[in-house]
């Protein structure tokens, strides 16, 4: 999904925003990581944790 958007906000010269949550923070980081290098992803909305992190 990411992907097709990227390609189609590209498209019309628009960044693309993308909202990310995970149970797995340190997985979601990686995997934000790989897509703001690739280019793919120009912002993140990104939500606090409900509970502190340990």
């Amino acid at each position: 999904m990411v992907r097709i958007g990227s390609a189609a906000c590209r498209a019309h010269g628009v960044p693309l925003i993308v909202g990310v949550g995970a149970n797995d923070t340190a997985a979601a980081v990686t995997t934000l990581r790989e897509r703001v290098q690739s280019g793919e992803v120009a912002v993140a909305l990104v939500p606090a944790q409900p509970y502190p992190a340990r």
